[in-house]
């Protein structure tokens, strides 16, 4: 359950971001992935370095890394003969 919670919280972030985003672009802004602000000055930069989610968000490799090591032991258990039966 609280892989679950967990992993909706990194989707709603996710989305997030790409709706703040999308938005700048939108308006004709060029997005700063380093400062995470949107930049429509006219006379300012047009392009600014692009930075993948998980190297923005440092939370997302822990929250996916445990919620995978989860997985894997629920499915282990699942598979194992119970010995005890």
């Amino acid at each position: 359950m609280v892989v679950c919670a967990a992993l909706l919280l990194v989707a709603v972030d996710y989305v997030a971001e790409f709706i703040l985003i999308d938005a700048c672009l939108d308006r004709g802004g060029a997005f700063n992935f380093q400062e995470m602000v949107c930049s429509t000055d006219p006379n300012g930069p047009t392009t600014f370095e692009f930075r993948s989610y998980p190297s923005r968000n440092r939370h997302f490799l822990i929250i996916v890394g445990f919620a995978s090591l989860a997985v894997a032991v629920v499915v282990t258990i699942l598979r194992k003969p119970v010995l005890w039966r």
